[in-house]
C-alpha cells in the first residue's frame, strides 16, 4: 500500500484495525474447500478503501460504533463478492497482479462462495437498522443492474450518458453506501446522512474514470492487462471522447469493427492509436475532475477537521493513484 493510501487510512487506525480482525473473523468455515477460498481472499486483500470510507464518515459525523464495523464488514464482503463474480463473467484470470480466485479454484467454486459472500454480507447488516439495510439491499440490486447494463451495451457505441449510467451503479453505487452507511451507523442528521451519499458517488464515478483511463494507459500498474476493456466490448469514457472528435472514416471504421463483435489485436493497435490521437485520454481526464469539484463542493459544506481532510485526500487519491 502507498504512503498516500496509509496516511489516510492513518486518521482512522485504531478503528480501521478492529475492522481487519472483524472482517477475518467472518471469513472463516468449517468445509476445508470454502476455507482455502476464504484464506486466498484473506492474503490477497486489496486497498480497503471502501471500509475505510465508512469509517471516515463515521468520524466526521460522530463516534465510530458496533454499526459501523458492522457495515464495514458487510460492504467490504459484497465488494469481494462483486470482484469474484466479474472475475468470471469477464473470464479474468489475474487481480492485483496475482492469479484471481477463479483462475485458482474454478469458475464453478468462485461464483458459489461470491454467492455465499453475498449472504454472509447481509447478516452484520440486519443489526444495522432498516435504513441500513434497504440501503444495502438497494446496492446490491445496483450493482447486478449495472453488470446486466453493460453486458447489454458491449460491442455497441453507448452515449455518455449510458456510460454513467452503466458506472454509477456498478461502482459509484457502492462508493455512495459506504458513506451513507457510515454517516447513518453514528446517528448522523438526515441533511449530513444525504450530503455524504452525494459526496460518494461524486468519488465513485472517479475512481472508474480513473480505471477506464488505466485501460489506455501503457505504464499504469493495475494487475491486469491493458486494453482489456476493449478486448471485451466494454468502450469506456477515453474511447467515447475520442470518437467524438474522430473523423467520419475513422467512426465507420470502428463501426465495422462493432458489427464482428470480436477484437483482433489490429483493432486493439488502432483504436489505442485513435484513443491517444485525439487525447482520449485528457478528456476523460478533464471529465474526471469536473466531477470531483462537485465533490469538494458537497464536503465543503461540512466544518474543518481530520476526518474531512481525509476524505478530501481520499478523492483526490482516487484521481492521482498509479494502480
Amino acid at each position: 500500500m502507498d504512503k498516500d493510501l496509509l496516511r489516510i487510512r492513518k486518521v482512522v487506525e485504531k478503528e480501521f484495525a478492529v475492522f481487519q480482525q472483524r472482517f477475518s473473523d467472518s471469513l472463516v468455515a468449517d468445509s476445508k474447500l470454502i476455507q482455502d477460498v476464504f484464506t486466498f481472499i484473506k492474503n490477497k486483500k486489496g486497498k480497503q478503501i471502501r471500509p475505510m470510507l465508512v469509517l471516515l464518515s463515521g468520524k466526521l459525523c460522530g463516534e465510530i460504533n458496533e454499526n459501523s464495523w458492522r457495515s464495514a464488514v458487510a460492504l467490504e464482503m459484497l465488494h469481494t463478492a462483486s470482484l469474484l463474480h466479474d472475475d468470471v463473467v469477464d473470464e479474468t484470470l489475474e487481480r492485483r497482479g496475482h492469479q484471481s480466485v477463479n483462475a485458482m479454484f474454478g469458475n464453478t467454486t468462485a461464483v458459489l462462495v461470491g454467492d455465499l459472500l453475498l449472504t454472509k454480507s447481509i447478516q452484520p447488516v440486519l443489526l444495522c437498522g432498516s435504513k441500513s439495510l434497504e440501503i444495502f439491499v438497494n446496492l446490491g440490486k445496483r450493482i447486478a443492474e449495472g453488470e446486466l447494463l453493460q453486458l447489454e451495451k458491449s460491442f455497441c457505441l453507448p452515449s455518455e450518458a449510458d456510460y454513467f449510467k452503466i458506472i454509477q451503479y456498478k461502482t459509484a453505487a457502492l462508493f455512495s453506501a459506504c458513506l451513507e452507511m457510515g454517516a447513518l451507523a453514528v446517528g448522523a442528521s438526515n441533511e449530513k446522512v444525504e450530503k455524504l451519499r452525494i459526496f460518494g458517488e461524486y468519488m465513485g464515478y472517479c475512481f472508474q474514470m480513473k480505471d477506464d483511463i488505466f485501460d489506455y494507459t501503457s505504464q499504469a500498474h493495475i494487475g491486469k492487462p491493458i486494453l482489456n476493456d476493449i478486448r471485451e466490448g466494454k468502450i469506456t469514457l477515453p474511447l467515447i471522447c475520442a470518437l467524438d472528435k474522430a473523423t467520419e472514416q475513422e467512426q465507420e471504421e470502428f463501426g465495422r469493427f462493432l458489427e464482428k463483435q470480436s477484437v483482433s489485436d489490429e483493432m486493439v493497435a488502432v483504436i489505442k492509436k485513435m484513443v491517444d490521437k485525439y487525447d482520449g485520454c485528457a478528456m476523460a481526464a478533464r471529465k474526471m475532475e469536473e466531477y470531483a469539484a462537485k465533490g469538494r463542493e458537497v464536503l465543503a459544506t461540512f466544518p474543518d477537521s481530520v476526518a474531512k481532510t481525509a476524505l478530501l485526500d481520499m478523492l483526490h487519491y482516487t484521481m492521482s493513484r498509479t494502480n
